[in-house]
């Protein structure tokens, strides 16, 4: 079953917070920490969480 939440964050600012908020929600979140360099392409597994999430949290700074 894909997870309903999709987390975002900017590594460098928001990491613990976003992995405490995965950590409460289990399997209901989806998180990558997969090291994407910014403007890189998404890769296909977060393309697809996105698209299979019906709720986006977003951990939103200047990052």
């Amino acid at each position: 079953m894909p997870a309903p939440i999709f987390i975002s964050y900017a590594r460098r600012t928001s990491l613990a917070d976003a992995r405490a908020l995965k950590a409460q929600l289990g399997d209901l979140a989806f998180l990558d920490e997969s090291g994407i360099e910014t403007r890189e392409q998404f890769a296909k597994v977060i393309a697809k969480a996105v698209m299979d999430a019906r709720l986006a949290v977003v951990f939103a700074d200047d990052a």
